[in-house]
């Protein structure tokens, strides 16, 4: 052809520098390099200078129901309410604190008047130019003796009155507030202890009630002392000035509140900081000493000194800024009190030639203006002091007051729920096909109030649970529609396979959680209108992991001293333990290891059982009570159960399936539904049935040798 297409030439790359090369960090080059973007990085987001970034917390924003593991410390970001100090006042009594402020006032202001009365009498001395004080008439001197002794007796009995009914004050504020507290925390519900890590209750009940029983007491002690020192101080430089001492105070206040203000908000802040960086501290050393085995097995043990001197490092850190804040109020206050003595000081010079105040006036006056610098000086800082120590209050406050029990929480919810069945009755006939989240409150039972079953109850021990809808918190439901039925003195075994709902049954019996819909009848009563803690006292449960108090064997067996010790050793017999007590060294006032580490696993599990013998229940619960112990002591806990509770209504939960398998029925639980419900030679005769698939299966594992 005649004009060929040009051929455009492929440039070479140009080679990298050296320094990519060596790398090898250079991407293939492309015939177009794509245009570089030169973009600015932005500033990272600052704060505003009001609120430090240590002060930031999101626990306010956070609900401990919406589905987090470990929900964050709650920490105020403000002010200690007043609604806290009106709390610890309550809780001491009102009246003895009013007591308490009215002989403090009244003991410094006869203090401060003893100050004017020696000044009188030096007046009268010079007055009758008695050259000593012997020349003085015996009556005259009397008098003035009889008047000064007075009134420091009468300043040292109120100001004794008010130190000893505040030592009393604060006894009664911190054994109430330490009671109200336990009593709160041993009935939150369990859903609290699923987010809140033990180691802040742990630093409630022991740094916070310290902080309340030791320090607090004598803080606000010192504040009423110096509250009532510094009203004295001022009225007297006010009353030996003639009132001129009151133009400085109006910027002398002005200024001393704007500092404490401001130190204060600090102080504050940074105590609640160091008690919120505690709870890490004790949670991590609870974890480690439960867990010290396996840390010593695995050689972590610098690991987790490491993590423990983290956590001591961070919690020292508000420590320090603490210092540093008292010392930057330290320079200002000193600056203030120096600006008194300079104005007493103006004062003496400029009326010197004039009988506008005297000199002992004058004198007293500079007297009382030295002290008050250095009072108010404490008094500033006292004050901080008492709020910052004031955050353990507000946080044991919280506990005590704020977080409802598990009682008010239920009655809260059904009070919600019955608003809520009021509102949308009219559109209940309507609502076809649901979602089951949204329809299970309208379907539940429009009665809940309690009421106060016979006191046989449960006298047959019939269980029967119609459509039982169960969440935990706000997640999916974990039954759904369950309904079947126990008949008195049935043994009913449930299986299933992980997580499928067997021990949500539990949950659901002993109200740990409350149904979404539907009902769970005992002996044809509801439950739900059952008050908890008579439901729960007719129930019985042996859980998989034995629970042992760290107290007596006795108290482990009958911790409601309910049982005479005849009762007691007949039940050791029956769950083969008497021979072991009996070989201990204080037999049944043996003390028990925490967890019960003086027993075996064995052991504890036969105390369990023994404690519910001697309840003699009517309906039991066997949450895989055998799971972590020998074949031997199974087949032995086996044998004793079908004979001591012949006469029980018994739910059985197991994954070994050779303990229900001789059970009256079994339960199959499918993915949170009633998969099968039969006799056990029924359900195995189902090919391809879900109890026939786990028997094969539980055989096949060598389930078989202990059938």
């Amino acid at each position: 052809p005649k004009n060929p297409p040009k051929v455009e030439e492929e440039v070479p790359a140009p080679k990298p520098p050296w320094w990519r090369r060596s790398r090898k960090l250079v991407a293939p080059p492309s015939p177009v390099p794509p245009p570089v973007m030169v973009q600015r990085r932005r500033p990272p987001r600052r704060l505003p200078r009001r609120v430090p970034w240590c002060m930031i917390d999101d626990s306010a924003k956070q609900d401990p129901q919406d589905g987090t593991l470990v929900v964050k410390e709650e920490m105020n970001e403000d002010e200690v309410r007043w609604s806290t100090y009106w709390a610890f006042i309550n809780a001491g009594g009102t009246l003895i604190f009013l007591t308490i402020l009215l002989a403090q006032l009244g003991g410094q202001a006869v203090n401060v008047y003893a100050s004017f009365w020696l000044t009188d009498w030096g007046a009268n001395t010079l007055k009758f130019e008695y050259t000593y004080l012997r020349d003085m008439p015996l009556s005259r001197s009397f008098y003035w003796y009889k008047g000064y002794a007075g009134m420091l007796m009468a300043s040292v009995f109120l100001l004794t009155l008010s130190r000893a009914l505040l030592t009393h004050h604060r006894t009664l504020a911190s054994r109430a507030l330490h009671s109200r507290i336990l009593q709160k925390v041993m009935f939150f519900p369990v859903a609290f202890f699923d987010v809140t890590p033990i180691g802040r209750i742990i630093n409630r009940f022991s740094q916070d009630m310290a902080t309340i029983d030791e320090d607090l007491g004598h803080t606000l002690s010192q504040l009423i002392s110096m509250f009532g020192s510094v009203l004295g101080s001022i009225g007297a430089i006010a009353g030996s000035t003639n009132g001129t001492f009151l133009i400085l105070m109006v910027p002398l206040c002005f200024l001393y509140n704007m500092f404490n203000t401001y130190f204060r908000k600090a102080n504050t802040s940074i105590a609640r900081l160091e008690s919120v960086s505690r709870s890490p501290i004790y949670t991590d050393f609870s974890q480690t000493l439960s867990g010290t085995t396996t840390i010593r097995a695995y050689r972590q043990n610098d690991r987790f000194v490491k993590r423990l001197e983290d956590y001591a490092n961070t919690n020292t850190v508000p420590g320090v800024l603490q210092q540093i804040a008292s010392q930057w109020l330290s320079i200002r206050l000193d600056f203030l009190g120096a600006l008194i003595i300079l104005f007493m000081g103006i004062i003496a010079v400029t009326t010197k030639d004039t009988d506008f105040i005297s000199a002992g006036n004058l004198a007293l006056g500079l007297s009382y203006s030295i002290q008050l610098t250095s009072i108010m000086k404490m008094a500033v800082r006292v004050s901080a002091q008492v709020e910052a120590q004031f955050n353990s209050v507000e946080r044991v406050h919280h506990y005590a007051f704020n977080i409802p029990t598990e009682d008010e929480q239920k009655k809260d919810q059904a009070d919600r729920a019955a608003q809520l069945l009021l509102e949308n009755s009219a559109l209940a006939d309507g609502l076809g096909d649901v979602e089951m989240n949204n329809a299970a409150l309208l379907k539940g039972p429009a009665d809940r109030s309690p009421i106060t079953p016979p006191e046989n109850w449960p006298e047959h021990g019939e269980v029967e649970f119609v459509d039982a809808v169960m969440r935990y918190r706000d997640g999916p439901p974990v039954l759904k529609g369950v309904s079947f039925k126990v008949n008195r003195h049935d043994h009913v075994g449930i299986a299933g396979r992980t997580g499928c709902g067997k021990s949500s049954l539990m949950v659901a019996l002993f109200r740990i959680e409350d149904l979404v819909s539907g009902t769970i009848l005992i002996d044809g009563i509801d439950i739900s209108r059952i008050p908890l803690d008579l439901l729960r006292n007719k129930l019985c449960i042996i859980p998989q992991d034995p629970v042992m108090f760290s107290a007596s064997v006795r108290f482990n067996l009958d911790p409601f001293d309910e049982h005479s010790d005849e009762a007691i050793w007949e039940v050791l017999v029956d769950v083969n333990m008497k021979e072991h007590v009996l070989s201990l060294p204080s037999q049944l006032q043996e003390q028990v290891a925490e967890g019960g580490d003086n027993f075996s696993a064995g052991q504890r599990q036969l105390i369990c059982i023994g404690r519910a013998l001697l309840r003699k229940p009517r309906i039991l619960v066997m949450d895989e009570a055998t799971a972590s112990i020998d074949a031997e002591t199974d087949n032995f806990i086996q044998k004793m159960i079908r004979q001591k509770f012949e006469n029980v209504t018994m739910l059985t939960i197991a994954h070994r399936l050779h303990t229900i398998i001789d059970s009256t029925r079994v339960l199959v639980m499918d993915a949170g539904h009633v998969g099968e419900y039969d006799v056990s030679e029924v359900l195995l005769s189902k090919e391809g049935g879900l109890f026939k698939g786990l028997w094969d299966r539980h055989v096949g594992e060598g389930g078989e040798q202990n059938k």
